[in-house]
């Protein structure tokens, strides 16, 4: 197994993280299979071309999603106008299960709009 593995990622992450993570990364397998899964800048990543990605990083409180899709993200502000945002991103709390539970579609509708160029 390479150290550029997702797999291997999983044993530096918290056991929160991880179940995050493992939810993710089974969604992704599973409906978007065209889309390579590898690490993005050292966070688990699923691409399709150069720039098209969605990547997560984890820390203490919250994940977060990357993505230039920035059009995306700004419907996605619009939904969710009390969430946290940065340029590419957004934020997701681990206590906060309704952005979680909507998550698997917000992936599909990211894998839906690639590529983006």
């Amino acid at each position: 197994m390479s150290m550029n593995d997702i797999d291997v990622f999983f044993t530096e992450l918290s056991p929160q993280a991880a179940s995050r993570l493992a939810a993710i990364h089974a969604h992704m397998r599973t409906n978007h299979p065209e889309l390579r899964d590898q690490l993005y800048y050292g966070m688990p990543a699923w691409r399709k071309g150069k720039y098209d990605f969605i990547a997560f990083s984890f820390h203490a409180a919250h994940y977060t999603l990357h993505t230039l899709d920035f059009d995306y993200l700004e419907m996605l502000r619009a939904r969710h106008p009390k969430a946290k945002f940065g340029k590419g991103s957004y934020q997701i709390p681990y206590q906060d299960e309704n952005a979680s539970a909507e998550l698997p579609s917000i992936l599909d509708e990211l894998a839906a709009r690639m590529p983006l160029r």
